[in-house]
């Protein structure tokens, strides 16, 4: 007596077979893209994380005190020279006089790379003329902080400015 086979299993169709992997390249292809557009972000520099930006509203009390502080001292900054490579400055008080003996520092970055923090302690060169190497490379808007100090005395200042200095 012969015994009947029993009846293969039906076989998927393609298409049944075929979505799962589909669905996976969906899924790659998406984590790619997404890869390749972080890539793309991290690479910009001139997008940075301001450093401490909560603390500095917090201590926006201290900042105007410091601003008033600054108003009672009368000192003034004036800029006199900007280069590729160095930055000059000149102090004086209410009266124009020249302010000698002072610790200067300045902190900064340019607006275009904010992930390069340029930190120089400024020499003095003259009666109230102030020098420090410094890598302004291809100019453009900078934001500085000035500190100077004398005699337990405090006067800081951030600003921004053009550096006016232009790459070759």
């Amino acid at each position: 007596m012969n015994t009947p086979t029993p009846p293969s299993p039906a076989r998927p169709s393609l298409g049944a077979r075929l979505w799962p992997a589909a669905l996976v390249m969906v899924l790659v292809v998406t984590v790619l893209a997404n890869l390749y557009i972080m890539r793309l972000a991290g690479a910009d520099r001139s997008m940075t994380i301001e450093p401490n930006y909560y603390t500095r509203a917090l201590d926006w009390d201290a900042t105007q005190a410091q601003a008033g502080a600054n108003a009672a001292l009368g000192w003034r900054f004036t800029l006199v020279s900007v280069a590729p490579s160095h930055v000059q400055l000149q102090a004086s008080d209410a009266a124009g006089t020249a302010l000698s003996g002072l610790t200067v520092h300045l902190r900064g970055s340019a607006n275009r790379t904010g992930d390069q923090l340029e930190q120089v302690t400024l020499v003095e060169t003259g009666p109230g003329m102030y020098v420090a190497p410094m890598r302004l490379a291809g100019g453009g808007w900078w934001r500085m902080t000035l500190t100077a100090e004398r005699d337990g005395q405090k006067y800081e200042q951030t600003s921004d400015f053009d550096a006016g200095v232009r790459a070759p």
